[in-house]
């Protein structure tokens, strides 16, 4: 009865309580046919990075799961009680435009003209957003495959370099010389979106040095992904990951 409350596992833990917002309380499943290497598992929900980190080096949790923006990771670093590795790992930033004819909630017209999309990635600074923001912890992406899928990664392709001038040259050429205004969704927090409201807030001044004005909407994650996905957005920030570095999997879940 009412199975999404009272789940019965078969896997490495059994089910043991699940209170709202506060924690979810597992223990080892002894009838398992393999190895359990812990006697009982506790999931907490801590919504606030701040919190997150101050729990983690506390030791208050053992495990983080989600995305640490860069200070947080310079503040581990410095702790003697913590030891931090770095890996590449599947997973990319990328902010998308909404080509959909109609203009409002739903799409933003002049994002079909392929000179207008240039213009944003001509006028968007992404190595400053990595230097500054990101403190050299990502790398400036040429697609969606990044360095951790190796030899799937295209070196060879040509990246759009920073060039304000250029950014405005194409503007002009797609008649909106003028400038634009569009609103730009962006997730307040959530797993691999790592530092979105300072990046994006960073692109939205790299574009407005052409004309271009993007109104921030922040909202929460679960917010921001229905809508995203639900094709309801002019333009949108997301993080992407992953689960096996496999470009059949990444590229056919977006």
């Amino acid at each position: 009865k009412d199975a999404l409350k009272n789940p019965v596992t078969t896997g490495k833990f059994k089910f043991i309580e699940w209170k709202k917002g506060e924690r979810v309380v597992m223990e080892r499943n002894d009838d398992y046919w393999g190895n359990v290497w812990l006697d009982r598992l506790t999931i907490v929900p801590i919504p606030e990075a701040a919190v997150q980190i101050a729990a983690l080096s506390s030791g208050n949790v053992d495990v983080l799961l989600g995305t640490l923006t860069a200070d947080a990771v310079k503040f581990l670093e410095n702790d003697k009680n913590l030891t931090v590795n770095s890996f590449e790992y599947p997973h990319y930033w990328a902010v998308q435009l909404s080509q959909r004819e109609v203009d409002g909630p739903t799409g933003y017209a002049p994002f079909q003209n392929p000179l207008v999309r240039q213009a944003l990635n001509y006028a968007t600074n992404k190595q400053s957003i990595v230097t500054d923001i990101l403190k050299g912890t990502a790398t400036v992406s040429h697609s969606n495959l990044g360095p951790a899928y190796g030899n799937w990664k295209n070196a060879n392709v040509t990246q759009y370099p920073y060039d304000l001038d250029k950014a405005k040259s194409l503007l002009a050429q797609a008649g909106y010389s003028d400038g634009l205004e569009f609103t730009l969704m962006v997730p307040a927090s959530g797993a691999g979106q790592q530092d979105a409201r300072a990046m994006a807030t960073a692109i939205q001044a790299d574009w407005a040095k052409i004309g271009v004005k993007a109104n921030l909407k922040v909202q929460e994650l679960v917010t921001h992904w229905t809508q995203t996905r639900a094709g309801k957005f002019q333009a949108s920030t997301y993080g992407w990951s992953s689960i096996m570095i496999d470009p059949f999997n990444h590229m056919t879940n977006n």
